[in-house]
């Protein structure tokens, strides 16, 4: 399984996205991996079709590609609050990173900062295709 951060997600959703042909080439390639999400990324991915009344059609898109909730325990608050803290990340990272962790997946990001704690945490990474530059944040 590979944990998909909320930038694939979103890219994957908005055809306008810098992201978006690097998203659907990523779960094309990787489809029969099958993903795993947080419903924190899940969240972050349908803010933008929320603004314009999609969120529904947005959030069936998503379940089309067969995502996997990781689930989030209020005892997981110590070990994602560690990882926030060791690796210098944004809270939302930290709760990828987790998911990913605790599920021995590989993690799908366009997020410089979150691959190398991923990195550092001992995980691999997917390779992006067709990835633009480096950026931890969407154009919007």
């Amino acid at each position: 399984m590979i944990i998909l951060d909320a930038n694939v997600l979103i890219g994957f959703l908005d055809e306008q996205d810098i992201q978006h042909q690097a998203s659907k080439d990523l779960l094309e390639e990787h489809f029969l991996e099958g993903f795993g999400v947080s419903a924190l990324s899940v969240a972050e991915a349908l803010v933008y079709p929320a603004k314009s009344g999609r969120e529904d059609h947005a959030y069936s898109s998503l379940r089309r590609l067969g995502i996997k909730s990781i689930g989030v325990e209020p005892e997981d608050g110590i070990d994602i609050a560690r990882l926030r803290s060791r690796h210098r990340i944004r809270m939302p990272d930290a709760v990828v990173l987790h998911c990913a962790l605790t599920t021995g997946s590989r993690l799908a990001t366009f997020d410089k900062a979150l691959r190398l704690a991923a990195s550092e945490a001992g995980l691999d990474t997917v390779p992006m295709p067709s990835a633009p530059p480096d950026r931890a944040v969407n154009t919007r």
